[in-house]
């Protein structure tokens, strides 16, 4: 590991468990003595470096994570996968959940520097979610805990604070005001459903829909509505 990338000893560990299987085939070793000698390999190999696989320097899980290597990810993950203690652990998962609740701080540290407005500030929200839905998907196979991992990070971050549902409304005030102009169904109900996305995640509901209703009056007041479906819809 001191002269390898995180993602060649994954490489590296995975072709000497698979070259070892075969020599046990290739020798007849009983099944239990092949069991022992596959249990003790992955210990060596798998268990014993699990954690500083995910912390590595330049290279590991959390660097990948973030340059969205979605190969060099996944192969991790089921090479980690196979031993159960790590499986049950969510190692890559929780590492995952760690830098989701990272990025999320650090679009409310924007928000709150005002370097980001809340339309930017939610438009940032979902390009995450479409981000770690995909590692999600093509990563961890969308495994159900993995997915409530996931759930629970964008939960944990983005009820830090009530400003997500005021920014949800002004985002969706933005929508009805400006942004349904001249769209056809499909893309106005890809927006509304970009907003449910968000708005499932959110624990302050209540602040949502009374900030909402009053961007509401004013667009009746001054006759800014695009489309009633979509208020209905919302």
């Amino acid at each position: 590991l001191t002269e390898n990338s995180a993602s060649d000893y994954v490489t590296e560990a995975t072709a000497w468990i698979e070259a070892e299987r075969a020599r046990w085939t290739a020798l007849s070793v009983p099944s239990a003595t092949e069991k022992q000698l596959d249990d003790l390999l992955k210990k060596e190999l798998i268990e014993a470096h699990a954690e500083y696989l995910v912390t590595m320097e330049n290279s590991g899980f959390n660097v990948l994570l973030k340059d969205e290597k979605i190969e060099e990810m996944r192969q991790m993950y089921d090479l980690l996968s196979t031993v159960p203690s790590i499986k049950e652990q969510n190692v890559l998962a929780e590492a995952m959940k760690k830098q989701v609740e990272s990025d999320g701080s650090a679009l409310f540290g924007n928000l709150k520097e005002d370097t980001i407005d809340a339309t930017i500030f939610i438009q940032e929200i979902l390009k995450m979610t479409q981000k770690y839905q995909k590692i999600l998907r093509d990563v961890f196979g969308g495994e159900f805990q993995v997915t409530r991992i996931l759930q629970m990070s964008f939960e944990k971050f983005l009820n830090k604070d009530t400003k997500a549902s005021s920014c949800l409304a002004s985002y969706t005030d933005d929508l009805m005001r400006k942004k349904l102009k001249d769209l056809k169904e499909p893309e106005v109900n890809e927006l509304l459903n970009n907003v449910v996305v968000v708005f499932r995640y959110i624990a302050d509901k209540d602040i949502f829909e009374e900030t909402y209703r009053e961007h509401l009056a004013k667009r009746l007041l001054n006759r800014q509505l695009l489309s009633h479906d979509a208020e209905k819809t919302v």
